[in-house]
C-alpha cells in the first residue's frame, strides 16, 4: 500500500542500510558501491523527513482524524 507507514519503514531500511555499510565496510572502503549506499540513505533521509506526501496513505488518515 503506498504511502502507510512512510517514516517508520524508511527508518527501518535506514537502520538495514547502515548495518550493511557496517558488515561489508572492508569491500565497500575501497569505492565498490558505497555510492549507492549514499544515493538509498539520502532517499531515506528525505521519505524520514517530508513523509509519504499529500496522496498517501497516511495523509488521508490523517485528514479523517483531523475531521472528527
Amino acid at each position: 500500500i503506498a504511502g502507510l507507514g512512510t517514516r517508520f519503514t524508511a527508518i527501518a531500511l535506514s537502520i538495514v542500510n547502515i548495518m550493511a555499510v557496517v558488515s561489508y565496510y572492508a569491500t565497500l572502503a575501497k569505492g565498490a558501491g558505497l555510492v549507492w549506499h549514499y544515493m538509498w540513505g539520502s532517499m531515506l533521509l528525505t521519505n524520514i523527513i517530508y513523509g509519504g506526501g499529500f496522496l498517501s496513505v497516511d495523509q488521508w488518515i490523517k485528514s479523517k482524524i483531523s475531521n472528527q
